[in-house]
């Protein structure tokens, strides 16, 4: 329901928050917007649930990420070329309908794979294919991904900063896994994680 998007975002909009991040617009070969390439998700006599988020967020003046997935479903692999080549033309779709809207502020990468221990190579090169394409069509707009991991990474390990150094993304907004339970006592090991990202960051000029 469009209405119910639009509310949700009003809440979020009065707790605070001023970025969104969709982590999907389509799933299962379905689209959560008007799609040329993908049958749609929603019933199609109503407003589709990306364009009541953006619209809520302009008036509001929310700022919101929006996602390239999922080219099948949340297992996307960004070795598999079908999943590269459905992300990008999502990314034409979504700059066409979007581009002008004062809300999208940035591109989320998603499938972006972990950080068990360091980013695999493909994660890089898959990512860095998609953020072309993104600069490509609007160079005014962030680029984010958001690895998992971080509690099993092996961030003292050369090779972990080489990956990071080698992406071509604005942000990284690793995700910490505490509501995961990954492990028993997340938060001591946590903080001594984001401090040793913030010095990494600090050298390749990744937020």
């Amino acid at each position: 329901d469009p209405a119910l998007w639009e509310l949700k975002v009003e809440e979020l909009h009065e707790i605070g928050v001023d970025y969104l991040v969709l982590m999907q617009v389509a799933d299962g070969g379905k689209s959560f917007y008007p799609s040329s390439i993908m049958p749609a998700a929603y019933d199609q006599n109503r407003k589709s649930p990306v364009d009541a988020i953006m619209d809520k967020a302009a008036s509001l003046g929310m700022k919101v990420f929006l996602s390239c997935g999922w080219a099948r479903n949340q297992d996307d692999d960004l070795r598999d070329p079908f999943v590269i080549e459905r992300q990008r033309a999502i990314m034409d779709e979504l700059a066409r309908l979007y581009s002008e809207s004062p809300a999208f502020y940035g591109w989320y990468l998603p499938v972006e794979s972990s950080f068990e221990p360091v980013l695999p190579e493909h994660a890089v090169l898959g990512v860095n294919s998609l953020s072309a394409k993104a600069r490509s069509l609007t160079p005014d707009k962030m680029v984010m991904i958001s690895p998992y991991g971080i509690c099993y990474a092996d961030i003292d390990n050369p090779l972990f900063e080489e990956r990071i150094s080698a992406l071509d993304v604005d942000i990284i907004a690793y995700q910490d896994e505490v509501g995961c339970v990954r492990e028993p006592m997340p938060l001591p090991r946590m903080k001594e994680h984001f401090r040793k990202l913030g010095e990494i960051h600090s050298r390749t000029g990744i937020a």
